[in-house]
């Protein structure tokens, strides 16, 4: 297999796996090149720093693009991260100055109309790392979702049974991950948090 010479060719034009977008910052672009199939990029900091924030514009653009997303949001529900995208739409807090019911609807369709953008319901879920793994399957293969958005890692570790070491099975968990995107051609992206220093 290591002297396959088509591994290092370009992907052919009828070749659906040769997507790329770009991200919103051309500083990004310059750095990580564009977001590619079989990638899993992580965005790891402390609570409250703005990872999710961060996260929605690059959704936001990749919505722009035509991309297909799934979001995995496990701390907001899907209205939280519904107005968090239209608020960029918008360029105003509708989260905290909602417009008028008609207006809001009208919003909704500008931007979910195309179902550009798959909802993963906290509520109802469950949050073991293979059901997080199955749910990725899912999008990828059922939902035709390019882009796979995992917020946060760390509720992973919430499904985790109190033997486990969270830093092995965080591992593992992300391993799992990357093996994932790359079977399934899709780009992944996890925020995790980092812990406060004791």
């Amino acid at each position: 297999a290591s002297a396959n010479e088509d591994d290092v060719c370009a992907p052919k034009s009828d070749d659906t796996s040769g997507w790329s977008y770009t991200w919103p910052w051309p500083q990004l672009n310059e750095t990580l090149g564009h977001m590619l199939p079989g990638q899993v990029v992580y965005h790891v900091a402390g609570t409250g720093i703005g990872k999710t924030t961060g996260v929605a514009e690059i959704e936001y653009h990749l919505l722009k693009q035509g991309a297909k997303i799934a979001h995995m949001g496990f701390e907001d529900t899907r209205r939280d991260v519904k107005l968090r995208l239209l608020s960029i739409h918008t360029s105003s807090r509708l989260d905290l100055a909602p417009r008028a019911d008609a207006d809001m609807r009208t919003l909704h369709r500008e931007l979910f109309g195309p179902g550009n953008v798959e909802l993963f319901d906290p509520e109802t879920a469950e949050w073991t790392v293979d059901a997080i793994l199955g749910y990725v399957r899912y999008c990828a293969k059922a939902l035709d979702c390019r882009i796979i958005i995992i917020d946060p890692l760390t509720f992973i570790a919430a499904g985790l049974s109190l033997g486990d070491d969270e830093r092995r099975a965080l591992d593992k968990a992300s391993r799992d991950i990357a093996a994932l995107a790359k079977e399934l051609g899709v780009h992944i992206q996890v925020t995790h948090h980092l812990k406060r220093p004791e």
